[in-house]
């Protein structure tokens, strides 16, 4: 495993709780199956997001040769330097953003065998006592995840994307608990470049209701976590979207910017294709 992180996401005076809606974007660099970095970037103030959008129009200004025909910038084309300087930025600003990455190249590393046992904790041992009337309801939720995990997700490949992005999140909602930031959450956004995943919907969901568990864990009010079980993946306090176009969406791409930095750092850097 290899991890960095850059920025602050802790306000430097807490607001009142809970009324933080917190935006994270995630995006992952190079081939499925070698050097596969995930990089992520949460933003939780109007100031952040600003910081976003002007920091993707200044590049496609100052780069206009290397800016694809749709107006999306791409680490491909601007490379480490730019990514370093961007990166730079964002620590002078202080903006309020966080940019964490993290590789997972064996899905039996340790984080990836945590968070193999946590879900399987999460669909095999969450039963719901008899005495609950909305017992069936609760069990019809849980077999719908279980049914995508272990029936959609047959792809080793497909497996270890979706494993490897859970062990993403569960990072940044490890630092949101320690940070004593969950408990300010009103509401939490996932946006996530489009990985090709089988049935869209259906992976939204599975992510949502196991982001519901962690950002629960890590102190999110259950009045929004709750009723995350119930509802498909694009509505409620926390909304995931699974096939985002980056081309729409500056966050992700100021993450594809910035991940070259980390690329390059990984043992054997460039001996395959490692194209996003």
């Amino acid at each position: 495993m290899f991890q960095c992180a850059l920025g602050r996401l802790v306000p430097r005076l807490f607001p009142p709780s809970p009324s933080l809606d917190l935006h994270v974007f995630v995006d992952a660099g190079g081939q499925p199956a070698r050097h596969r970095v995930w990089g992520g970037l949460a933003a939780a103030s109007e100031t952040a997001h600003c910081w976003i959008e002007t920091a993707v129009q200044d590049l496609r200004v100052a780069h206009p040769n290397l800016v694809s025909e749709n107006r999306e910038v791409k680490g491909k084309y601007l490379g480490r330097e730019v990514a370093v300087q961007v990166g730079q930025r964002l620590r002078a600003d202080d903006p309020g953003l966080l940019f964490w990455t993290n590789w997972y190249p064996r899905s039996d590393g340790e984080a990836m065998h945590r968070t193999q046992e946590m879900i399987g904790t999460f669909l095999t041992h969450r039963r719901v006592g008899r005495t609950r009337l909305d017992r069936e309801r609760v069990e019809a939720c849980f077999d719908r995840s279980r049914d995508y995990y272990h029936r959609r997700l047959t792809s080793a490949v497909n497996r270890h994307k979706v494993v490897s992005m859970l062990a993403h999140l569960t990072w940044l909602t490890t630092r949101l608990g320690a940070w004593q930031l969950g408990e300010l959450l009103r509401s939490v956004t996932i946006v996530i470049d489009n990985e090709n995943l089988p049935s869209a919907p259906e992976a939204g969901y599975f992510i949502k209701a196991f982001s519901a568990a962690l950002l629960q864990n890590a102190g999110m009010a259950i009045r929004w976590t709750g009723p995350a079980l119930f509802e498909e993946a694009n509505v409620g306090a926390i909304r995931v979207r699974p096939d985002a176009d980056s081309s729409q969406e500056p966050g992700l791409q100021l993450v594809d910017v910035l991940l070259p930095a980390v690329q390059q750092r990984l043992p054997d850097y460039g001996r395959a294709s490692d194209d996003s």
